[in-house]
């Protein structure tokens, strides 16, 4: 994979991102900002979020990317990306009033967010959560 520059976005200083992480830090941690990207191909199967999340999770963990090349590589990749999927899953199942972060000072409920993407498919809650750990 080729680096890339990153490249401050405009959703960081709607974050209100405070202490070490903030833009306006000068923390070692936040030096990170100016180290240059990859961008990784992941499958597109449906689970392409779940599966830059796990890829990313695996670089922090074990300090390399994860290896895509082989169909066994693959297989543990699309396992630990339904781990993450299932665990999203619960949140909205088991947690209805977690607040969770859009941007700026935006926040929604776990519930509100499973009622709406229920409601494109023209289900319910239960039957939606049910559909999402099947795919």
């Amino acid at each position: 994979p080729s680096l890339y520059p990153r490249l401050p976005g405009d959703w960081e200083p709607l974050a209100n991102l405070r202490g070490k992480y903030s833009p306006s830090s000068t923390s070692p941690s936040n030096a990170l900002s100016l180290l240059p990207v990859r961008i990784r191909q992941v499958p597109g199967d449906g689970n392409c979020l779940f599966h830059s999340i796990a890829a990313s999770l695996h670089k922090l963990l074990h300090g390399r990317h994860i290896d895509m090349s082989t169909p066994e590589s693959i297989r543990k990749l699309r396992c630990r990306s339904l781990e993450l999927r299932n665990r999203a899953v619960d949140v909205l199942e088991k947690q209805p009033r977690r607040r969770l972060f859009l941007q700026g000072g935006e926040y929604l409920e776990a519930r509100e967010l499973l009622a709406a993407a229920a409601a494109q498919f023209e289900l319910g809650g239960e039957e939606y959560c049910d559909l999402m750990r099947r795919e």
